[in-house]
């Protein structure tokens, strides 16, 4: 009994809590980030159109994340997309998603990596790329990446939360400096019209594919294209998610039960069509190289994803209906003689 009170009292003190699950998710939107080192390439393309670009981009991922809202109230599972695809669709196209999620981090990880390596070196030697310093640069970058990690993942979460707290500090108060001085001309309404004209387990093959890209081609280039090319399998489980929340509306339609039409019908159909648009973007003919290979690339890509649990069903079954729960912590296919409601969905009830 005794035995039994310690370890109670061991996992409530290993528990993050709410505030230590959010974080991780909230740092790895990385808004400083994405910010400053990619809004440059963004008004390169749209000019001053740019954060009309971003209000479009906010329209695509508030009807997703709608989308796993009106999941969560009929599934409540810490699962995500890859727990509300199964269910919806079915084990082998969440798997197929969820293999192509993968290896879209991996590869996009790959890209902020050797940019991360690339820049240090710029600014530490004052040369774009130096040839075997930029690459071991990025190794150690990804190693101290790691080291949070190692030392437990309370320890990760703070440091998390102290580096987090610092960008938020740093984007107000550039924030609070554009609003109160503007630019050159002042404030504007220009930059909200149309523009006119033109994970950790994952850290080492993300590490060791973008020093390899270097190869081939500068860093510069290469965390461009890799972080260009990986962002598609994200995209993909966007989109699936959404097209899984209409057919789920289609399945409880079947059964008798009424959910809001606008919430799981209309609001994915936006999430889908805004998405679509930077798929469209990445993959559309007549690119220079080397972005002319990613319809290809894509293709190979969504057919590993697809390969995998054709095969994974043929030769290992049980594990397919498992592998939704190993890829994102879903829940695990209730076995004969679970409760009604279990039944009914299929699934086992969450459990603490």
């Amino acid at each position: 009994m005794a035995t039994t009170t310690r370890s109670r009292r061991s996992l409530r003190r290993g528990q993050l809590g709410l505030f230590g699950v959010i974080m991780p998710g909230v740092a790895q939107v990385a808004p400083a980030f994405n910010l400053f080192f990619t809004t440059g390439v963004m008004v390169s393309l749209a000019g001053a159109s740019a954060p009309l670009i971003f209000g479009i981009s906010m329209v695509g991922m508030v009807a997703t994340a709608s989308s796993l809202a009106q999941f969560a109230s009929v599934y409540p599972s810490a699962g995500s997309f890859i727990t509300y695809i199964t269910r919806a669709i079915g084990a082998r196209v969440a798997v197929a998603v969820g293999v192509i999620t993968i290896l879209g981090y991996i590869i996009a990880f790959g890209g902020i990596y050797i940019f991360v390596g690339s820049y240090i070196v710029q600014n530490v030697f004052g040369n774009p790329h130096i040839w075997g310093i930029t690459q071991l640069t990025t190794i150690v970058y990804g190693a101290l990446v790691v080291a949070p990690v190692v030392a437990g993942l309370k320890f990760g979460v703070r440091v998390t939360v102290v580096l987090y707290a610092f960008e938020v500090i740093l984007l107000l108060v550039m924030s609070v400096t554009i609003l109160a001085r503007g630019g050159h001309a002042g404030l504007s309404s220009v930059p909200f019209r149309w523009p006119g004209g033109s994970t950790d387990v994952l850290i080492a093959p993300s590490i060791a594919i973008g020093v390899i890209s270097t190869a081939f081609t500068s860093p510069a280039t290469a965390s461009g294209f890799l972080s260009t090319f990986g962002i598609l399998g994200v995209v993909i489980m966007y989109l699936a998610a959404n097209i899984a929340l209409i057919v789920e509306w289609a399945k409880l339609r079947r059964r008798g039960e009424r959910r809001n039409p606008w919430l799981w019908v209309v609001v994915p159909v936006i999430g889908v069509a805004v998405l679509a648009v930077p798929v469209w973007g990445d993959l559309r003919p007549g690119q220079p190289r080397p972005y002319n290979t990613l319809p290809w690339l894509a293709i190979a890509m969504v057919a590993v994803g697809i390969v995998y649990p054709l095969l994974l069903g043929a030769f290992r079954p049980q594990a397919l209906r498992q592998a939704p729960a190993l890829l994102e912590g879903g829940e695990q296919p209730e076995p004969a003689g679970g409760s009604r409601t279990d039944r009914r969905y299929g699934w086992r009830a969450a459990r603490g």
